[in-house]
Parts: C-alpha cells; sequence; structure tokens
C-alpha cells in the first residue's frame, strides 16, 4: 500500500495514507449506474405509474394553455389527435410555455417514458380540439381518454369553470375528481 514518508529513527518510511482510493469510487458508481439501469426501466414500466403521468402532463399541458391564452390575450387552439396534443395561436404556430423554451406539444411515440401511450375517445367538438378564448377559458365541454397497455383513465374539461377532472380508475361510473396543480 502506498503510504507517505514519515522520519521514523533516523530514516524516511512508508506509512498508511488515508483515504478511499480511485478504484473504490469507481466500483461503486458503476454498481450505483448498473442498479440504475435496472430499476428505473421497471419503474416505468408499471401501468399505473405511466398512465397517471401521462394523465397529469395533458392535464398541466391543458392548464398551461390557458394559462398561456389568458397572458398573451390570444385564443388558443388545443388540438388532441390519437398520438398526442399541441396547442396553436391564432396564426397556427405551436405555443411556447412560460419563460419561451419549450413548446406546448407532444407526441407520445417520440417521448421515451411515454411510449405507447395513446388518447383515444376524443370528444371536444367534430375536429377534435378545444378553442380557450383569451380569458383562459374553453368554450366548449369535452373529454379524452388516456390509455397505456390495456388500461385508461378519463380528462375531462368543465366549459363553464374551466376546471379539468381525472376519473378515477377501476370506479364505477369513472367518478371524476377535480385536478389540481400543486407544482
Amino acid at each position: 500500500m502506498r503510504g507517505v514518508r514519515s522520519r521514523s529513527r533516523g530514516a524516511w518510511t512508508r506509512g498508511p495514507r488515508a483515504g478511499v482510493s480511485l478504484l473504490a469510487v469507481l466500483i461503486a458508481l458503476v454498481t450505483i449506474a448498473a442498479a440504475a439501469a435496472i430499476a428505473i426501466p421497471a419503474f416505468f414500466e408499471r401501468r399505473g405509474v405511466t398512465l397517471e403521468n401521462a394523465c397529469r402532463t395533458l392535464a398541466r399541458d391543458l392548464r398551461a394553455a390557458q394559462h398561456r391564452a389568458a397572458y398573451l390575450g390570444v385564443d388558443v387552439r388545443f388540438e388532441l389527435e390519437q398520438d398526442g396534443y399541441r396547442a396553436l395561436d391564432p396564426q397556427g404556430r405551436v405555443v411556447a410555455r412560460s419563460g419561451g423554451k419549450d413548446l406546448l406539444e407532444r407526441r407520445f411515440s417520440r417521448d421515451g417514458v411515454f411510449e405507447g401511450v395513446t388518447l383515444e375517445s376524443i370528444h371536444f367538438g367534430d375536429d377534435q380540439a378545444v378553442l380557450i378564448d383569451r380569458r383562459g377559458t374553453s368554450t366548449e365541454s369535452g373529454s379524452v381518454r388516456v390509455a397505456f397497455r390495456g388500461e385508461s383513465r378519463r380528462l375531462r374539461l368543465e366549459r363553464s369553470s374551466a376546471s379539468i377532472y381525472l376519473a378515477d380508475p377501476g370506479e364505477p361510473g369513472d367518478s371524476d375528481r377535480p385536478w389540481e396543480d400543486h407544482e
């Protein structure tokens, strides 16, 4: 073992050196990385986790579109299709989130976390879109079913209050509960 030189009985000798070797640190990092490589995909393979996160993301993005419409003072069209959704301004451009970097748009097939998620039973008018007016209020009520590997949850938007509701899975009649953004 390598050590530091110290003077003992008139001669320089090597004594033990305190600390952790670089090899020990690398072994610990490789072990942690291997555990994460196994655990993270297994966590997201759970249907309930992915479905719940997809529903929350859709609700959060719908709420963000309402906020952007009110903030910008323009109507925003929130279009839904089987593979995702997007929020468009009156000129047909995708609306940017607050801060202006990310866009209010999602394609499940391009997002590794949500791969396999689909939007089904879209009931927002004939064009599968909801118009959000410049006050941030939707001009119509509607709902969409978010599905993943045989399970699904319903998200509903109420016109009069602009409230967003998520149906609890497994409840008779898909009982709705208000969705609240706590982030």
